[in-house]
């Protein structure tokens, strides 16, 4: 082979090198873009979810914990947190996000839906009040559910602050 049959190999060899170097860095760049704008737009329905939440649980963790009988039992036929909620439709996204900020979300919707499951087992046991005495053992288990609903929703709204904080700080 002569230099000019060389050279041009080379040449060739040299722009197909540079085209996909540029391909491979702007592919990396659209998926990379992508990916935040996909963490923005979960952290920003988790936020709202949160902020609508926040005056019906504070509201709610204060009138528990200000009850001040242990005799008291949390009947309440309304949900605490609904079954169509945003943590059971992103609920695999959460751990797109940040370590922090998946450990607060799942620390904090764990706690919710117990507080919810708890509130659905109070509530079926006092509908059958309906048509029959409860018995001690029905009405034992009504209170130590209803210990478990106060502590599982003051978990969640004590974390909520710092949730608001650093879902903010991802979508803003």
């Amino acid at each position: 082979m002569d230099e000019k049959v060389k050279l041009q190999i080379i040449m060739v060899l040299l722009g197909a090198l540079i085209a996909s170097s540029a391909s491979l860095s702007n592919s990396y760049l659209l998926w990379n873009s992508q990916v935040n704008s996909e963490k923005k737009n979960i952290a920003q329905g988790f936020s709202q979810e949160i902020v609508s939440m926040e005056p019906g649980l504070t509201d709610l963790d204060n009138n528990l914990i200000n009850s001040s009988s242990s005799n008291d039992v949390f009947i309440q036929e309304t949900p605490i947190y609904p079954d169509t909620g945003m943590y059971f439709v992103l609920q695999k996204s959460v751990f797109l996000l940040d370590e922090n900020t998946s450990r607060d979300l799942f620390f904090f919707y764990t706690n919710l839906i117990s507080a919810e499951q708890n509130r659905k087992l109070v509530w079926e046991i006092q509908r059958k009040s309906d048509t029959r005495v409860l018995t001690n053992s029905e009405k034992l288990r009504q209170k130590m559910l209803t210990k478990s609903i106060k502590q599982s929703i003051n978990n969640s709204v004590t974390v909520m602050p710092a949730l608001e904080k650093e879902l903010d700080a991802i979508y803003k």
